[in-house]
């Protein structure tokens, strides 16, 4: 019998080189399609670690970003509210001096500012009660329950406003709805809590209110007196209560510019740290692409070289086994 030149062990290691040469071009064909110099970090345990730390740089950021915009809607919305509320302070100051100016019986009058003031109150409560994604902005810790509760009709207000011992205790005479001994404000259902927001490690921000605070109480003060007015128009004659009410309301329109002005300097520091989150995302995530990913043009090189040269090799190992000793006698 014959034999053929190649033994057990030639054939051995060179199947084994045929079988790395194909890993290495299927290798090269993910890279190719993919992008990617390894579809895991064992492909590139060189730079693992610093990928891994990269990747939950990013995550970090990107949910500090996420949190950051959940914020900001907070912030619009307590804006939104507090320009609201100053419409309705500088529409209730109209009618009260209107109403004070014209010094008429409400017999003579057609309209009785009272029902005006009392609409305004409603309004005022409205947005007070604001609530974002289930949670009421204006009752500081407390954001599962209403912060304001005013009573729904005009009578009902105005009997609890008479003071001496009434559940309001403000008769033109008081100058907020607080009870100094139990420092609570009788409209007010939330808690004292002052939230703040950590927007970056060095950022902290202060924005949140709630609606047991000056601008709000003289609010809602001074159009309760102006509800509970015996005639539909105020007597000029009655300085003490028309100073009193107008002073509430100048003091309610300056803190709410003081409150739009807090929630502006919020707002643009919110910005400026969003905008550093976004550009070290962008930052890192290119960091993290050099690691990754390859050069296309000199990928598809290696390729074709590999391809073919694992076409030789299967070429010459075909060749070989063709060949016995028979060819050499």
């Amino acid at each position: 019998m014959i034999s053929r030149i190649g033994s057990y062990t030639f054939t051995s290691q060179n199947t084994s080189r045929l079988i790395k040469s194909q890993q290495e071009l299927i290798e090269l064909q993910v890279q190719v399609a993919t992008g990617k110099r390894s579809q895991d970090y064992k492909g590139i345990s060189a730079n693992s670690r610093q990928l891994i730390n990269l990747e939950n740089s990013v995550k970090n950021a990107e949910q500090n970003l996420a949190q950051n915009n959940r914020v900001d809607l907070d912030i619009k919305a307590y804006n939104a509210a507090i320009e609201a509320l100053t419409d309705l302070a500088y529409e209730a100051k109209s009618l009260y001096n209107s109403s004070v100016g014209s010094g008429a019986d409400p017999t003579d009058q057609v309209f009785d500012p009272r029902e005006r003031a009392f609409d305004l109150l409603k309004e005022v409560e409205a947005q007070l009660n604001l609530k974002i994604d289930g949670d009421y902005l204006f009752g500081g810790g407390r954001t599962n329950a209403k912060p304001v509760t005013l009573p729904n009709d005009q009578a009902t207000l105005s009997a609890e406003i008479g003071g001496a011992g009434q559940p309001y205790e403000l008769n033109g005479t008081a100058t907020a709805f607080v009870d100094t001994a139990l420092n609570q404000t009788y409209y007010y259902d939330g808690d004292n809590i002052d939230l703040t927001y950590r927007a970056s490690d060095d950022v902290e921000l202060d924005f949140a209110m709630r609606a047991n605070e000056t601008a709000f109480q003289d609010l809602i003060g001074a159009l309760s007196v102006m509800i509970d007015n015996p005639n539909a128009h105020p007597d000029p004659a009655d300085a003490a209560t028309v100073d009193f009410v107008e002073s509430l309301l100048s003091n309610a329109i300056s803190e709410l510019g003081t409150q739009a002005q807090k929630l502006g300097f919020a707002a643009n520091q919110l910005q400026k740290v969003n905008e550093g989150l976004e550009s070290f995302i962008t930052f890192t995530q290119n960091e993290i692409e050099e690691i990754e990913s390859i050069d296309p043009t000199e990928a598809v090189v290696r390729l074709q070289q590999s391809s073919l040269n694992l076409e030789i090799s299967y070429q010459a190992t075909a060749r070989i086994n063709q060949l016995s000793i028979a060819n050499f006698i």
